[in-house]
């Protein structure tokens, strides 16, 4: 995952032509694995491949701290769990 291209959370919802807040959803329920850097949503390159063949367990382990986060922590935690946005 840390050698991957990283994707913004809008990069990744145009490439698969859905609403941001659809991404937000498949993090939330923990079917796509994102981090967070400085604040900042990355979806890995090997986790949106995992996620678009439709398999999580295909995800190489982490050289990362992974605990659920939420917006609160700092840069470099794993998202296994990102809360609904309050607008």
């Amino acid at each position: 995952m840390l050698n991957d291209d990283m994707y913004t959370l809008e990069e990744v919802a145009k490439h698969l032509r859905v609403p941001e807040e659809a991404i937000q959803e498949e993090i939330e329920k923990r079917r796509l694995q994102a981090i967070l850097i400085g604040g900042h949503i990355r979806i890995s390159e090997s986790s949106l491949n995992a996620f678009k063949n439709g398999s999580l367990t295909s995800l190489p382990s982490a050289k990362v701290t992974a605990q659920p986060v939420s917006f609160g922590l700092t840069a470099g935690k794993c998202l296994q769990l990102l809360p609904h946005v309050a607008g």
